[in-house]
């Protein structure tokens, strides 16, 4: 991480249980590719390092999660937080 974003453990260890579950394929699985898509140029991972840079993943509570129902919900209420603390001169 070499860009100075911060990610937390419990993050790095979702990246890696993701990238686990991506690389390994059961026994009972077959090849369902149809043969018109052709990946023999495709790039393994191309977005991933940007994606996972640019992204914190927060999981909420459950009783939290049921009163914001997207991400632009939790960011406008944080938002929102925050502005109200800057107003009361705790930021």
């Amino acid at each position: 991480m070499s860009s100075g974003a911060r990610t937390s453990a419990s993050s790095v260890l979702d990246l890696q249980l993701a990238e686990s579950v991506m690389t390994t394929k059961p026994d009972d699985q077959t090849d369902d590719l149809l043969p018109e898509y052709d990946f023999s140029k495709g790039v393994r991972g191309k977005y991933a390092s940007p994606f996972a840079a640019g992204s914190n993943v927060i999981v909420l509570d459950p009783e939290l999660a049921r009163h914001f129902p997207n991400a632009q919900a939790v960011n406008d209420a944080l938002r929102q937080q925050l502005e109200a603390r800057k107003k009361a001169g705790g930021v």
